[in-house]
């Protein structure tokens, strides 16, 4: 068999000494002389088979879909519904439903048929009225076909008061139309010209009087609730300052109690700088080699010398990413979110969100959301053709 004694593309083997030349899979003739491919183009194919991979093979299978028959024109697979059902013959066929009562529609103009029990039921659309088993009209054509306090507009009868009045304005209609005997009024804790724009009372404290705070778009005395027990309280540029009564000491935003009298023997004693004290109201005072130190306790702020309140009472005296706590402003953010999930703070409040790619309760447990893998369907593909 060295050098090869057989045909063109033939293999070549010895049995007992004796040559014996075959052509090798897929190739046809006569091994003595040449082997040759069975097919190269479709045309080396009967009609009914196709060339794939040097080999003529029938096209149909796995080419159509569920209810599909297959026949081969010229080399090609052509796919088509059985008889009796309808769709697309590569992916699926569906049986023809049998006819019903409602084709064609036995109803009146512009209604729905639909069958119960093998019966027809005409039944007029949404937005439509009248008798379904002669005619079906729209809601409306005029103003006068709706109740009066709506209006006809393309052929529904719709309130016709959204964007008629300014902004945050109320409005009612009067005879179908809103523009004639229209009445504009800004709803409660808002102030303005009703027909061009309302406005909240306040938005900043600065909005308000000076004796006056911000609290929820109103201007309100900030006093109220905010002093502890036997303290008073007055307002300093919007912000309440409490202090504790004549004769009374102690926290005044907690409880102020009575100074106890002592009766002590007739001992006079020195006169000491800071009694009675000298500085401004809820600061310390504190002696330095006989001379006087003002100092605003921890968590008060201030000019010691005139008046020391806390940081804050109410949030809105924090930065807007801060929360009052304890007359503190802090982040409100740690120990609130749960796990995998981030904090920020709208408006003084804490709002809790999943992790990008998870999902959960933010305020609990966050988990990563299962990535779907998609599967690949090879049952009704469309096969690729050689032409």
């Amino acid at each position: 068999c060295d050098p090869n004694p057989c045909g063109t593309n033939a293999q070549c083997k010895s049995q007992n000494g004796a040559i014996n030349c075959v052509c090798p899979a897929n190739y046809v003739g006569d091994p003595y002389s040449s082997c040759r491919p069975e097919c190269v183009l479709n045309t080396d194919c009967p009609r009914d088979k196709n060339c794939v991979n040097s080999r003529c093979v029938d096209p149909c299978p796995g080419t159509c879909g569920i209810n599909a028959i297959c026949r081969v024109t010229n080399h090609i697979p052509v796919c088509s519904c059985k008889e009796s059902h309808t769709g697309d013959p590569y992916g699926s066929c569906r049986p023809i439903p049998p006819p019903t009562p409602c084709d064609p529609n036995p109803c009146g103009t512009n209604a729905q048929c639909k069958t119960r029990n093998g019966a027809i039921d005409c039944s007029c659309p949404g937005n439509y009225v009248g008798d379904p088993y002669s005619s079906c009209r729209p809601e409306c054509v005029l103003n006068t076909d709706c109740p009066r306090d709506q209006s006809c507009s393309r052929n529904r009868c719709i309130d016709p008061c959204p964007g008629t009045c300014g902004l945050n304005a109320d409005c009612r209609i009067s005879n179908h139309i809103p523009v004639c005997t229209i009445n504009c009024v800004c709803p409660a804790s808002y102030i303005g010209d009703p027909y061009s724009s309302c406005r909240p009372e306040c938005v900043l404290n600065t909005d308000c009087p000076r004796d006056k705070n911000c609290l929820q778009n109103q201007c309100v005395d900030p006093c109220v609730g905010t002093c502890g027990f036997n303290a008073d309280c007055r307002v300093s540029n919007h912000l309440p300052v409490c202090s504790c009564k004549e004769s009374h000491t102690g926290d005044p935003y907690g409880s102020c109690r009575p100074i106890p009298v002592i009766i002590e023997p007739n001992v006079v004693q020195p006169p000491t700088p800071c009694d009675p004290n000298p500085c401004g109201t809820n600061a310390q005072c504190n002696t330095r080699n006989g001379a006087i130190n003002c100092v605003c306790p921890a968590n008060y702020v201030g000019d010691p010398y005139s008046s020391c309140r806390p940081e804050c009472v109410l949030n809105t005296e924090c930065p807007r990413d801060k929360n009052c706590v304890n007359y503190r402003c802090v982040n409100p953010c740690p120990g609130t979110c749960g796990i995998n999930a981030v904090c920020r703070v709208t408006n003084h409040i804490p709002v809790c969100s999943c992790k990008e790619s998870h999902t959960g309760d933010p305020y609990g447990s966050c988990r990563p959301i299962p990535v779907k893998r998609k599967t690949r369907n090879s049952n009704f593909g469309r096969k690729k053709q050689l032409f």
